[in-house]
C-alpha cells in the first residue's frame, strides 16, 4: 500500500512539475492511447533502452471504497484474481513466474489497486495473457477463498506498533473520503465469497480498469495483441452502477450508518469531525530508538488546483537546504531528520511534516518551531534559490521513479484513473513553474492553519507505561 501511494504522490509531481530546463520540457512522455470494446483503457509507452517489459492494470478502487463491516475485501479480490482466474488453477500462476523468470506484485492503495507483472520482452504476448485472465472475474472455489481470506485476516490484525506514518495519516481523514455504497453496508462483520463476487461485479469490471504497458515493444503489434487477448470479454455495460454516498463530517454523532437492518456501520474519525482540540494530538508507541513528531494538515483533494502547491512547499520546507531542515538540524541541532509526506485522495488529502527528534529536545520545541516556519511562509517571499531547489529537487525524484518500466506504467495507470486522461501528464507540466509566492501564502494561510492540524507523537515502546 505504501509504495502505491508514493507512486501516485510522484504522479502529482509529473503532473504539475515544469522541470526548469527547455530540453527537459520538451521531454514529455509519448505513449499511444486507446480504449477496448469491453471499456478497458489501454496505454503503450515504448521504452527501447532494455529488453524487459512491465504490464499493469489498475482499478479504481481502494481503501476508501470499503466500509467498515468489509475490511480486506479490495485484498480478496486482488487474491482470488491472481489465483484463480478462466484457465490458471490455485499456484499455476506463481509457477509460470518462476518458469519463465518473472516477477509479480499487487497493492491496495486508499483509491487504487494495481497489478502488475514483469518479463523479458520475449514474453510481452504471456504478460498480456496474464493481465486478460486477472481482468475477468474470479473462478475461486469455497476452499480457495478459505485459504486467502486466513491470510488476509492475518494481515489484518497488525498492531498499532506496525502502522506505518501513511496508515496513521490515512486513519486522520477516514472519514471525509469513506465512500459507503448502500448495497454493501447490510452485510454482516466477515467476508463470504458471494460478498466478495458482489463487491468485485461494482468495482472491479473491464469498464473501470487501466491497461498500461511500458518496455521493449513496438506499439502496433502490441495494440494488435491486447485487442486480441482481451476480446473474449464481452462489448457489453458491466456490474452495478456504484454512486457512493457521502457521509457528512460535520460533527461525530454523522459519522456512522445505521441501516435498515439496525447495524450500526462506522465510517472512521476523520479530522473534520472532531471538534474538541483534545482529540487533535495522539501518542504511538514503536519499536523505534528516536523520538518523532509528525505534524499533518488535511488539504484538498488532488483534483483541486490548490493541491498543486504542496509538494512546492514540502520541498521548500523539508527537502535538502529547505528552511525547516535548516533551522532544525543545523542552526539548532534540534533534529536528526526532517521529511514531508504528501498522501493525495480522492475527497480529502493530507499534507505531513516529520521531525526526527535529536536525544532529550523536547518535541514541543519543535513544534514551536515548525509553527514558527509556517507563520513565515504567510509573511516572506519564496526566494529564486528556494524557486530554483524546489524545480530541481522535484523533477529529479519524478525522473527517477519514471526510469523503470515498472514506474512508468504506475504513473500512467495513475492519471488515466485520476484525471480521466493520462495525456494531462503532458499537457501540464509547466504547472509548478507557474506558482508565485501569493499563491503560496493564499495556500498556507488556508490550509496550514492550527485548527486544520494534528498531532501525532511517535515514541519508542520502551517509554510506553
Amino acid at each position: 500500500m505504501k509504495q502505491v501511494e508514493r507512486y501516485i504522490r510522484h504522479i502529482l509531481l509529473l503532473i504539475i512539475i515544469c522541470v526548469g530546463s527547455g530540453a527537459l520540457m520538451a521531454q514529455g512522455i509519448d505513449f499511444r492511447r486507446f480504449t477496448l470494446p469491453c471499456g478497458v483503457r489501454v496505454l503503450l509507452h515504448s521504452n527501447p533502452h532494455a529488453p524487459v517489459v512491465s504490464v499493469g492494470l489498475m482499478y479504481r478502487s481502494g481503501l476508501n471504497d470499503q466500509p467498515s463491516n468489509l475490511e480486506g475485501i479490495n485484498d480478496m479480490v486482488a487474491l482470488l484474481r491472481i489465483n484463480s482466474s478462466r484457465h490458471l488453477e490455485d499456484g499455476e500462476y506463481a509457477d509460470i513466474l518462476e518458469t519463465y523468470g518473472g516477477n509479480s506484485m499487487y497493492s491496495v492503495g486508499h483509491d487504487v489497486t494495481f497489478f502488475c507483472d514483469n518479463f523479458s520482452a520475449n514474453m510481452l504476448n504471456g504478460a498480456i495473457w496474464l493481465a486478460a485472465e486477472k481482468t475477468a472475474e474470479c473462478m475461486a472455489s469455497e476452499e480457495e477463498f478459505e485459504k486467502y481470506y486466513t491470510q488476509v485476516k492475518r494481515n489484518l490484525k497488525r498492531g498499532v506498533e506496525e502502522k506505518t506514518d501513511v496508515d496513521l495519516l490515512y486513519d486522520m481523514v477516514q472519514t471525509v473520503n469513506m465512500r459507503l455504497v448502500t448495497q454493501f453496508t447490510e452485510y454482516d462483520e466477515g467476508l463470504d465469497l458471494s460478498v466478495v463476487q458482489h463487491y468485485e461485479r461494482a468495482y472491479f469490471t473491464p469498464d473501470k480498469a487501466v491497461l498500461a504497458i511500458s518496455g521493449m515493444i513496438d506499439i502496433d503489434s502490441t495494440a494488435k495483441a491486447v485487442k486480441e487477448m482481451f476480446a473474449f470479454l464481452p462489448d457489453t455495460n458491466y456490474g452495478e452502477d456504484v454512486r457512493p454516498s457521502f457521509f457528512t463530517v460535520n460533527n461525530a454523532p454523522q459519522d456512522s450508518l445505521i441501516t435498515h437492518s439496525g447495524n450500526v456501520i462506522g465510517v472512521g474519525d476523520g479530522i473534520l469531525a472532531v471538534r474538541d482540540d483534545s482529540y487533535r494530538v495522539d501518542t504511538v508507541y514503536r519499536r523505534t530508538d528516536r523520538r518523532s513528531v509528525i505534524m499533518a494538515w488535511q488539504i484538498p483533494p488532488y483534483t483541486d488546483p490548490q493541491a498543486e502547491v504542496f509538494d512546492f512547499i514540502g520541498t521548500v520546507l523539508a527537502a535538502q537546504g529547505g528552511r525547516l531542515r535548516e533551522a532544525l538540524m543545523k542552526e539548532s541541532n534540534m533534529a536528526v531528520g526532517v521529511e514531508y509526506i504528501g498522501l493525495p485522495m480522492s475527497r480529502a488529502s493530507v499534507f505531513a511534516i516529520k521531525i526526527t527528534a535529536d536525544d532529550d529536545i523536547p518535541l514541543s520545541d519543535i513544534v514551536q518551531e515548525v509553527n514558527s516556519q509556517m507563520e513565515t511562509l504567510k509573511m516572506r517571499n519564496i526566494t529564486q534559490e528556494e524557486l530554483i531547489q524546489a524545480l530541481n529537487t522535484s523533477s529529479m525524484a519524478m525522473w527517477q521513479d519514471i526510469s523503470t518500466n515498472e514506474g512508468m506504467v504506475r504513473y500512467l495507470s495513475s492519471a488515466e484513473l485520476m484525471y480521466g486522461n493520462a495525456s494531462v501528464m503532458n499537457s501540464r507540466l509547466d504547472r509548478m513553474n507557474r506558482i508565485t509566492a501569493d499563491e503560496v501564502r493564499e495556500v498556507v494561510h488556508r490550509f496550514l492553519r492550527a485548527d486544520n492540524m494534528k498531532t501525532f507523537y511517535i515514541l519508542p515502546s520502551s517509554m510506553k507505561k
